[in-house]
């Protein structure tokens, strides 16, 4: 409340009681009334209005941040797609056996010409053991199993390997096979020139 005997205040009175005391009551007549500071109010509308475009602007550019962290995220997944694309197309395209197996011995990828050379689909090979396109024992009386499991539980040691395969028609083929230990997903690639 102000300090002023309201039946006693005159006009700079009051003046002093808007700018000192913001807004205040006075009485007039018979009736208080509120009396407000304009100057503090157009105050606080002016800082009101400058922390909204001060919010206004982080926002802005917050959201051109944004914008421009996803297009570079789109631009690294089209040339991550691309470049799978021109891996896949290399891949299929291979004119070599290219052949995928856990450390346990299943097939999870074989490309086309592999499949073919062996007389399947990609599909019929996809989830069997490796051991459909390898004989128990070679025509030499070499047995493989050893060898398989060997291979496949140390790739590394086995980067050429010369061993007989066989093709669902039983024809048996010697495959020179270039062994490649694939560590993210515990399998080993296995990639051939074959001699018939």
């Amino acid at each position: 409340m102000c300090p002023y005997s309201l039946e006693k205040c005159s006009g700079s009175d009051v003046t002093d009681v808007i700018r000192n005391h913001g807004g205040t009551i006075i009485k007039k007549g018979e009736k208080w009334s509120v009396v407000e500071d304009v100057v503090h109010r157009k105050e606080a509308e002016i800082t009101l209005r400058r922390a909204h475009d001060e919010l206004e602007q982080k926002v802005e550019e917050r959201t051109r941040e944004l914008q421009a962290e996803i297009e570079e995220r789109t631009e690294a997944e089209t040339k991550l797609a691309e470049s799978e694309k021109k891996y896949r197309d290399l891949v299929e395209t291979a004119l070599n056996i290219i052949l995928i197996v856990t450390n346990d011995g299943i097939i999870t990828f074989i490309n086309e010409y592999g499949a073919n050379f062996f007389g399947y689909s990609v599909d019929e090979l996809i989830g069997e053991n490796v051991m459909i396109i390898v004989p128990k024992t070679e025509s030499t009386g070499r047995p493989l199993n050893p060898l398989i499991d060997d291979i496949l539980a140390r790739p590394d040691n086995h980067t050429v390997s010369v061993n007989e395969n066989i093709t669902r028609d039983g024809r048996r083929v010697w495959v020179n096979w270039m062994n490649k230990s694939h560590r993210c997903q515990r399998a080993a690639h296995r990639a051939s020139r074959h001699r018939e």
